[in-house]
């Protein structure tokens, strides 16, 4: 057997990484030190202020170039920062706000549409323009 051949059987027998669940989370308003710059609907965009929520999971997610997403209901929040072990910050667009109890979801990114990975019961307090910013 070629050194190729192991190295594919190799891969065939290992387990695909498990993927993280939330364990916690949090919503609320920040407000950044320096504008930062995103892209929205296809246009930069520089911000002062966002709602974020901050997610714990049961593991941490390694793989290159594919990101976690965050699902809220049925919006889907690509923009992320790991924080630390096992922690990380979704950032919504401009305008984003949610009633209370909307149901939040870990996916997978990437290139093309984002995919559902796991499902949890943890729901968000409500979050919108008039609730008051944190300062980064």
């Amino acid at each position: 057997m070629s050194s190729a051949d192991r190295a594919e059987a190799t891969r065939r027998d290992d387990p695909a990484p498990r993927f993280p669940t939330l364990k916690a989370a949090e919503a609320y308003r920040l407000r950044f030190k320096r504008a930062r710059r995103f892209v929205v609907d296809g246009k930069p965009v520089s911000l002062d202020e966002a709602a974020v929520i901050d997610v714990t999971t049961d593991l941490d997610w390694p793989a290159m170039g594919t990101g976690l997403v965050l699902f809220v209901d049925r919006s889907v929040l690509i923009e992320s920062e790991q924080l630390g072990p096992k922690r990380y910050r979704f950032i919504a667009p401009p305008g984003a706000a949610w009633k209370g109890g909307a149901l939040l979801a870990l996916g997978l990114g990437g290139s093309g549409v984002p995919k559902l990975m796991s499902a949890s019961k943890l729901k968000l307090p409500a979050l919108d323009a008039n609730t008051a910013a944190r300062r980064e």
